[in-house]
């Protein structure tokens, strides 16, 4: 019963998908982007005020990580690593509309990108590190980089850099050599 019950909020949000427009589809993901990104603003204070700080909304919550409006740090960091898919796919929406990339989304989407990532570090997820580079990778591979001009090599270089780069970034923060005292790795001992 309770896995029928847990089934309910997905279904909700296909049913809600399916009976928008594309004007409300926009609508109901710019809010997602919105409420991610205050989620983590929030999320960096819980983290900056320490343990016990008022603004931990829930008596059993991971108070020593940034958790937003949640109440367990990787529930955050999961919802943070989902809304980089939607930053990028809406600089994608701009790029197929403008037919280029426009300056001032690019930034809006980078801002909007470092505040989800910074977000996502302050958890201390370890899933959420994972998933960021998978958001990463696959709201990338959303740009209509092709279709405004830019030429297959540099599409497929870019996107080597930047796969590259990520896997270094999160190799480093896995192992302990970045971040080691937020990203423990319990042993058991």
């Amino acid at each position: 019963l309770d896995f029928l019950l847990a089934l309910v909020v997905p279904l909700a949000a296909w049913l809600l998908g399916k009976h928008l427009d594309y004007a409300g589809r926009v609508v109901v993901l710019r809010a997602m982007l919105l409420l991610a990104l205050a989620s983590a603003a929030l999320g960096l204070v819980q983290l900056t005020m320490g343990a016990g700080s008022p603004v931990y909304f829930y008596h059993v919550t991971n108070d020593d990580s940034s958790v937003g409006f949640f109440s367990n740090a990787n529930h955050l960091a999961l919802f943070l690593a989902g809304a980089i898919v939607i930053a990028l796919a809406w600089l994608a929406d701009a790029m197929t509309v403008r037919g280029r990339i426009p300056a001032p989304a690019a930034v809006a989407c980078g801002l909007a990108i470092g505040v989800l990532l910074f977000g996502i570090a302050g958890t201390s997820s370890r899933a959420g590190a994972i998933f960021s580079v998978v958001g990463l990778l696959g709201g990338l591979a959303m740009l209509p980089l092709e279709r405004i001009g830019l030429k297959r090599s540099y599409v497929l270089g870019g996107s080597v850099v930047v796969t590259l780069a990520l896997a270094g970034g999160l190799g480093l923060v896995l192992s302990g050599r970045v971040l080691s005292d937020r990203f423990q790795i319990d042993d058991g001992t």
